[in-house]
């Protein structure tokens, strides 16, 4: 998990790998929030992922305590220039939208919170003169219900990407968590991109499309050729154990 301001791996005891704490909500139609408060980060969030973080500058402090009382949600957009801490950062367009689902206030005023993603949205303009955080007003994007042919295809996604994890571990010696994939084609397309290896700016552009073929298309695409590459590099790390000579 990338980690924010020091650190993001932080979780509350107990509630174990904080990937996915609840099923993907299906968007309703087009909409406008009013101005929602917003956090670019050097992640992309995606709806239904969850994200950890510790908050230390006083203006996220501010934000995070106002979303926490009044039960409302901030935005996480991708940081196109700048950077998380210091002066405000140039944001992408899209983003998405972030619950609290735990707060923990520390003496000295930080905060540990865990967010979940929730709504894709569109940034139509942002302030950075009227609150000491960016705040901005979004269009919330609509995810259609997919075709038919979608369900195939996510099904399809959905063994390529356990068959990625599987991999990854393999060539890491590491324990992964299982992905926990949804049956929803809409679901497994955001579940796949959050749990993808990839350059930021790859992952911002599957938060990008907005049908869902497109997505499962592009990450069936990605999936391939990643799984393709580990295994030639674990080829090559196998072949060197053994040196010039056979394994006979």
């Amino acid at each position: 998990m990338p980690m924010l301001e020091g650190r993001r791996d932080w979780r509350p005891a107990g509630l174990g790998p904080p990937r996915f704490l609840c099923r993907i909500r299906q968007s309703g139609g087009n909409g406008m929030a009013d101005e929602l408060p917003l956090f670019p980060l050097n992640v992309v969030l995606f709806p239904g992922m969850a994200l950890p973080l510790h908050i230390f500058e006083p203006r996220y402090r501010e934000m995070i305590a106002l979303c926490s009382d009044e039960q409302r949600p901030f935005g996480v957009l991708l940081i196109r220039e700048g950077k998380e801490v210091g002066e405000p950062a140039t944001p992408f367009d899209v983003g998405t939208t972030a619950e609290i689902v735990h707060l923990e206030r520390l003496d000295d005023g930080r905060m540990n919170v865990i967010t979940i993603g929730t709504r894709r949205f569109h940034l139509l303009r942002y302030s950075t003169e009227k609150k000491s955080y960016l705040v901005g007003d979004v269009e919330l994007l609509e995810d259609p219900d997919p075709p038919d042919v979608a369900r195939a295809l996510g099904k399809e996604v959905a063994g390529l990407a356990q068959r990625y994890v599987t991999i990854i571990q393999t060539a890491t010696a590491r324990d992964l968590v299982p992905l926990d994939i949804p049956d929803s084609p809409l679901g497994t397309s955001f579940v796949v991109a959050s749990a993808l290896r990839v350059e930021n700016a790859q992952r911002q552009e599957l938060l990008e499309i907005t049908a869902v073929v497109d997505r499962l298309s592009k990450e069936k695409e990605i999936l391939a050729s990643e799984i393709a590459r580990v295994e030639a590099l674990l080829r090559e790390r196998n072949a060197g154990a053994f040196g010039p000579f056979s394994r006979n």
